[in-house]
């Protein structure tokens, strides 16, 4: 009887009884892995590492323009609208362009056979 109340005046000295096993284990492990402070160090590192890569992301976001291709695809009229203008314009440059050319070569040949025979041709149509 006397070990045993021995062995239970030790329990109680170091509280074995109270602490249960995980937690003996976790303190191991966190004296294993290092003080509070590394700890710490090493979440604030993983947070500025996030950060980082969330500020990229909003970078690559802002250059793409990804937003502005979102609402055109959410609203299709709109994009047919634009897309309408968008040739109305491109024809009138191909036909401003063209107009331009024909006038810079009848202007340069305007004594020569070829511009007489071209507006014989235009003429009689």
């Amino acid at each position: 009887m006397d070990a045993s109340l021995a062995k239970t005046i030790e329990n109680l000295s170091q509280k074995s009884h109270v602490i249960s096993d995980e937690a003996k284990k976790a303190k191991q492990d966190l004296l294993n892995r290092g003080s509070l402070k590394e700890i710490n160090e090493q979440k604030w590192l993983l947070m500025e590492s996030f950060s980082h890569s969330v500020d990229m992301l909003s970078a690559i976001f802002k250059k793409s323009h990804f937003d502005e291709l979102a609402l055109l695809i959410a609203n299709p009229s709109r994009m047919m609208i634009i897309n309408l203008l968008i040739g109305l314009i491109r024809g009138i440059g191909f036909a401003t362009g063209v107009i331009a050319v024909i006038f810079t070569l009848l202007y340069t040949l305007r004594t020569t056979a070829v511009v007489e025979f071209v507006l014989q041709l235009l003429s009689s149509q």
